[in-house]
């Protein structure tokens, strides 16, 4: 595939089965829709306040005077006006607008009066067709050597969807395979450029053999279910072939004919014809299908015609994968142990006892044993169907294959973010343990840039964030996603406009005491943890902005921080008081920090070898206490130096 564009473009290539958009037809980009997107695509008028003024005409009687006003005017001035320009010249250009006869003024068509709140203004817009858009060509690689056989087993719906940079040539080369369907694939192409934006006409290419087969079975199916197995075998030659249809042999499923003697039979040119088995899977899991079809020789003629076989593609194989599914209902066991040797070998055995009613060959077992370092780890597990982890430290069972957390942000703007901020924090962690791969880094990144446009969708003009879109600004979920953007800012591009706007506005929602206005519903109020005053709210935010380096000396943190000393007479809220010490942290105030650390050794609760807090004795709350907890650790590692 060769990108031809303007130097130094981005180009967004696509590339998908026709009869996927043959779904939703006219969902595709076209020229049209592109300058639908402007404000103004045409002017007509020059704007009021610059059009100069002119005086009547004066008329003496008997005196004709042309052009008659009622005519359309295509004076020198009308021609410029009807496009949008205004001419500066001290040349007399301009018919006047009205004549005065007899002390009389006459003016053609209705009089229009202007004042101060009338006022329209253009923005004019042209279709420059002096930028040149770019174009996609499709160009085949060579003249392949001519195929005894193929065999096909790549069947995508989208074969193309990617990013291509065109170098300072403007141009460039991209080696593809093509997939094996055989369909009609429609390209699409758009470019971004220092010019502006580029759009290619789109392109069809047509993937095709003369002689074919196309298997049609389910996704999957349940172990003992029957289906109808169909292969229909396309003749697209001049010419009558002798045809061998033949499904491979599988020990994993048992196919029973039901097309009678018709496996080996005529198809002419033009033709198609389709074969049937009664298919019962035996085996569980991905079953691969194959079938194949051949054009034989023959002495037997089709349609008194002479039977040819093709140079060309002769045999046709296609591979297709079936899920099969085991029966029943799925019911997993887990056991556990803790194990602490003390300078001498350590075993333990445990016997895994299936239900009776157990599927055959849908059991699996899996161990993962976790240990400090510097241990030697031995074990022995079942020889079958078994996977095996060994993991050096004790958060290993919680972080192993961290990145499998990594999920696409959707939804509304408190669920966009519930996903996407878990992915900034996981990348952060990944990145400080030097785990962060270019892999996991480009599928990160993905999902990261889609959940950030998608949260855009949720601001509003002010820079404050809903849920919907729509109402009241919400102050946590502003301060929420600011925060976030923020922290994601090293990952990917985030408009520093975005987060500035967003600032201001929580900046505005500061009120005479220092403390931030609750504003907006919060539909899902477990995201909030443990904010419900306006207090802690205002930690939050304060926290929000010192995360982001604002000085403690902004006019704005000194309000916030004076609001949050007031209330650090009552510490009966351990989530506050906790929050509280991570923000006096952060603002560099080593007295107040001191003073609510105290407090809370006080509260801290230690049992069983644990250290933690919650909200009261009785709190059930397992998230708040980690929340609370993580708070206290990030109040006591986030001082520099620090001795904790």
């Amino acid at each position: 595939m060769q990108v031809t564009a303007l130097p130094r473009s981005l180009c967004g290539v696509s590339a998908i089965d026709k009869s996927v958009l043959i779904k939703e037809p006219g969902k595709t980009l076209d020229a049209d829709k592109i300058f639908d997107l402007l404000p103004l695509k045409k002017s007509s008028y020059i704007p009021y306040e610059v059009n100069d003024a002119t005086e009547c005409l004066n008329v003496r009687p008997k005196r004709y005077v042309l052009p008659y006003l009622s005519q359309e005017q295509n004076d020198a001035y009308a021609v410029f006006q009807k496009v949008g320009l205004k001419m500066a010249t001290n040349l007399v250009f301009r018919l006047p607008s009205c004549l005065k006869f007899k002390g009389k003024v006459y003016r053609h068509g209705p009089v229009v009066y202007y004042d101060g709140s009338s006022h329209v203004y253009y923005a004019p817009r042209f279709r420059d067709g002096s930028i040149e858009l770019s174009s996609l060509v499709v160009k085949p690689a060579g003249q392949l050597p001519p195929l005894i056989e193929t065999a096909r087993s790549f069947f995508p719906e989208t074969w193309i969807w990617d990013l291509v940079e065109v170098g300072d040539d403007g141009k460039r080369g991209v080696s593809l395979t093509v997939p094996d369907t055989i369909t009609t694939w429609e390209t699409e192409a758009f470019c971004l450029s220092s010019q502006g934006f580029g759009l290619a006409p789109r392109k069809e290419m047509k993937v095709f053999q003369p002689f074919f087969l196309e298997l049609t079975m389910p996704y999957s199916i349940i172990r003992g279910e029957h289906f109808e197995l169909r292969a229909t075998v396309f003749n697209y030659l001049t010419s009558c072939i002798m045809v061998t249809v033949t499904p491979g042999p599988s020990s994993d499923y048992t196919l029973t004919p039901l097309s009678g003697d018709l496996y080996t039979s005529c198809l002419c040119a033009n033709e198609r014809k389709t074969l049937r088995w009664t298919m019962i899977p035996t085996a569980l899991g991905a079953v691969n299908v194959t079938v194949s079809a051949e054009a034989v020789a023959s002495h037997v003629s089709c349609d008194n015609e002479v039977v040819s076989v093709p140079d060309r593609g002769r045999i046709d194989v296609v591979t297709k994968s079936l899920i099969v599914k085991a029966e029943g209902s799925e019911t997993t066991k887990t056991y556990n142990w803790l194990l602490c040797p003390k300078g001498s070998p350590l075993t333990e055995e445990a016997e895994i006892h299936l239900p009776e009613n157990v599927i055959e060959g849908s059991a699996r077992t899996s161990v993962s044993v976790l240990a400090e370092p510097q241990t030697n780890l031995r074990h022995t597990a079942p020889e079958h169907h078994t996977a095996t982890t060994a993991v050096g430290d004790i958060l290993g069972r919680a972080l192993k294959n961290l990145d499998g957390l990594l999920q696409m942000p959707y939804g509304c703007g408190e669920q966009n973010m519930a996903l996407l901020a878990p992915n900034i924090y996981i990348l952060h962690y990944l990145k400080g343990t030097q785990q962060l791969t270019a892999a996991i880094m480009e599928k990160a990144t993905n999902f990261l840039t889609s959940g950030y446009q998608r949260q855009l969708n949720y601001k509003s003009a002010d820079g404050a964030y809903t849920t919907f879109g729509t109402g009241p600004g919400n102050t946590w979920l502003t301060a929420f996603v600011v925060r976030s953007f923020a922290k994601a800012q090293s990952f990917i591009f985030i408009d520093p406009r975005k987060i500035e706007e967003s600032k201001t506005w929580l900046q505005h929602k500061q009120q005479e005491n220092g403390c931030f206005e609750k504003s907006g519903k919060l539909f899902h109020n477990g995201m909030k943890g443990g904010i419900s005053d306006e207090v802690t709210l205002s930690a939050y935010v304060t926290a929000a902005f010192l995360e982001m380096n604002t000085s403690q000396h902004d006019p704005v943190m000194i309000q916030s921080l004076a609001c949050l000393k007031e209330s650090l007479s009552d510490l009966s809220n351990t989530y506050t008081t906790a929050l509280l010490a991570y923000v006096f942290t952060l603002a560099g105030d080593v007295e107040t920090r001191a003073h609510l650390l105290q407090h809370l050794d006080t509260v801290a609760v230690r049992e069983g070898g644990f250290l933690y807090w919650s909200q009261t004795a009785a709190e059930t709350s397992a998230s708040l206490s980690v929340e609370i907890s993580s708070y206290v650790l990030l109040a006591k590692l986030s001082a520099s130096p620090t001795a904790e």
